[in-house]
């Protein structure tokens, strides 16, 4: 008997291989609500494998999404980071696997979506693709529209979604799982996490929830007749999940532009963030990316930075530790401290790196992680007995 599209995915080989290729970035990730650490299901991962390939045989049910409410800028506010379950999360990317290696069957695939789609021959997407295409476009076309969608995710119609990819996608034995994943929630036995859920909008039955491995390129699929609509009408659209620019020739062009924004939208059930819609004029800059896409400093050059607002925000949540009682308060001692610098770090150089002033943010986030180091010792001690230590004192105290 031939083997179907689900016994290929759950085949001992191909698990193996997705936790293979998923293991580096596992690495010191958060558990989910079975506590399992990555660690943990690499030990067992023979027992795991085939505990995966019991469940589905049984009909798989993914677990409940652990939710981690994260500060806003507004620190009196909250996001809700959605964690799942080691497991599933291997489930999902076997699934990913699959829908990547038919995103052009799928039209998932296409000139003006960059972001969590693989590229494909002749078109290279992500961070660095979308810069690309935001500068060559801007230096043709100076005028920009900027939108971004208002709670995308948690705006997504779950029916008109799953409909609409049980239709396209013709590995049928698969289809309860990618739908089984559409439908997921988040545990919400907390209060405190039912009180950051309601405070979002985040309402059972609707939306797709963000962090899951399968979420981003199901919302790719979902734009997939919104982006065409852009293509069609030979406007010059960047997108990168739900953060997007339109290049133009004339205020008039952006103002038309916006309608038809407005209006493939508004077939899905959606709608524009109303903080966030702009219309720049050529010699303004546009946020796009987290970033600033302006002219270089007295030249007709457009080209991508970070903002000194933005630099100076990232600045602030260095110096934020400067305060040994702050950093107590975050559940922080000194190990922890270092690690959530060196995290910190991490993050931004991987936010920024194709920015136009990269290398400038990358010597400042290593002179605001040293100054964060010496203030903490400072604060303890007093700053003549810093001054007095010994380079070989200094060295593993890890001051510069």
């Amino acid at each position: 008997m031939a083997s179907t599209a689900l016994d290929r995915l759950i085949s001992v080989a191909n698990l193996r291989d997705v936790w293979k290729e998923y293991r580096p970035r596992a690495k010191g990730s958060a558990p989910g609500v079975d506590g399992i650490t990555p660690k943990q299901f690499d030990e067992n991962l023979t027992h795991r494998i085939a505990l995966i390939r019991a469940e589905v045989a049984d009909g798989y049910t993914f677990s409940a999404l652990r939710g981690v409410s994260v500060p806003k800028k507004d620190p009196t506010k909250f996001r809700m980071i959605c964690v799942p379950t080691i497991q599933d999360r291997v489930v999902q990317r076997a699934l990913l696997r699959v829908i990547e290696s038919k995103a052009s069957r799928l039209r998932i695939a296409n000139d003006v979506s960059f972001g969590f789609v693989k590229d494909t021959p002749g078109v290279k997407r992500g961070i660095a693709a979308a810069r690309a295409a935001a500068i060559r476009h801007r230096q043709a076309k100076q005028w920009v529209f900027k939108a971004d969608i208002s709670a995308f995710f948690d705006r997504i119609r779950r029916q008109d979604l799953i409909a609409s990819f049980r239709k396209s996608f013709q590995l049928r034995s698969l289809t309860p799982l990618v739908e089984a994943a559409i439908a997921c929630e988040v545990d919400a036995s907390d209060p405190r996490i039912r009180r950051v859920l309601d405070d979002n909008g985040i309402k059972r039955g609707e939306g797709l929830r963000q962090g899951m491995p399968l979420s981003p390129i199901l919302s790719n699929f979902l734009l997939r007749d919104f982006d065409q609509a852009f293509t069609a009408a030979r406007y010059d659209l960047v997108r990168y999940a739900d953060d997007l620019i339109v290049l133009a020739s004339t205020r008039e062009e952006c103002a038309a532009i916006e309608a038809l924004t407005r209006a493939e939208l508004s077939k899905l059930g959606l709608g524009l963030s109303e903080q966030k819609t702009e219309t720049r004029e050529p010699v303004e800059p546009v946020e796009f990316l987290g970033m600033e896409l302006g002219l270089r400093p007295g030249t007709s050059t457009y080209c991508l930075t970070v903002s000194k607002d933005q630099l100076a925000k990232i600045r602030e949540q260095f110096t934020n530790f400067h305060d040994v009682d702050f950093a107590m308060k975050e559940g922080l001692d000194l190990p922890k401290l270092l690690r959530r610098l060196e995290n910190m770090k991490s993050g931004y150089r991987t936010a920024y790196r194709v920015a136009d002033n990269f290398e400038t943010l990358d010597q400042q986030l290593d002179q605001w992680t040293d100054n964060c180091i010496t203030k903490v010792y400072t604060s303890i001690f007093d700053a003549k007995a810093i001054a007095n230590l010994t380079i070989t004192q200094r060295r593993f105290l890890l001051l510069p």
